[in-house]
């Protein structure tokens, strides 16, 4: 999990993966320059959290 300095990261429901890891799995395979891949997970993770989590 992880979280913006001075957040706490949202808790998963049991047997699921936090925001971060959901959307991390999701794009791993993706063959663009790591930053690319990081600002897209950053932003599904802020889309389904409603803005509460910024990894």
């Amino acid at each position: 999990m992880l979280a913006k300095d001075g957040q706490t990261a949202l808790d998963c429901v049991p047997g699921r993966n936090y925001p971060f890891t959901a959307a991390l799995l999701e794009h791993l395979a993706n063959p663009d320059d790591i930053a690319a891949v990081l600002r897209e997970v950053r932003e599904k993770v802020m889309r389904n959290t409603g803005g509460r989590q910024q990894p």
